[in-house]
């Protein structure tokens, strides 16, 4: 039913939360599946882990994003990151360059900024290709590990702001993570 309305323009986030091997993971992929192939919709499924560096989280998410994405249009996965970064320049210039930004963001250990950029960048790309994102966040609470200042609350304001993004937030913590799934 979520999938619907957000294909007829409406949004509702969805956050699943229980305690390990309850089927969490299952659920998040089946309802991934049920977007693979979709013509309007571009999946990109991030897994939070443990003991992330930023840097790593960083890079990991704008991966991830670039590969859901040239999957959406090629219909394959790059056989290269040299390949994957020549076949979107023209597609997605603007955000392209807006990822180069939050790399220097997070060289220079600006990761505040860093983190609210990372978080637009689907709306970034969207506007640039005219399609939705639906954003699976798989163990999220483990955001509170990156070292920022309210990752959650930034989380919250981009949930809010990017209407033409759904999130899919999962986590197996019930008790570190029920107060910030009602925030989202």
């Amino acid at each position: 039913k979520r999938l619907d309305a957000f294909q007829k323009g409406y949004r509702q986030n969805i956050g699943i939360i229980g305690l390990p091997f309850l089927g969490k993971s299952f659920l998040s992929n089946a309802f991934v599946d049920r977007v693979i192939g979709h013509p309007e919709i571009i999946p990109v499924h991030y897994l939070c882990q443990e003991f992330d560096s930023f840097e790593h989280f960083c890079e990991r998410w704008m991966g991830e994003l670039l590969i859901s994405l040239y999957r959406s249009l090629y219909k394959s996965v790059p056989d290269s990151f040299q390949i994957l970064i020549r076949s979107l320049r023209k597609v997605i210039p603007n955000a392209l360059a807006r990822m180069k930004e939050i790399q220097s963001l997070s060289l220079h250990r600006r990761y505040q900024e860093a983190y609210r950029e990372l978080l637009a960048l689907t709306g970034e790309v969207q506007k640039e290709i005219g399609k939705k994102f639906l954003v699976v966040l798989d163990e999220f609470h483990r955001l509170a590990d990156l070292g920022l200042n309210d990752p959650f609350g930034n989380l919250g304001k981009e949930i809010m702001i990017q209407k033409e993004t759904m999130f899919l937030v999962t986590s197996s913590q019930p008790a570190r993570s029920a107060e910030r799934a009602l925030g989202v």
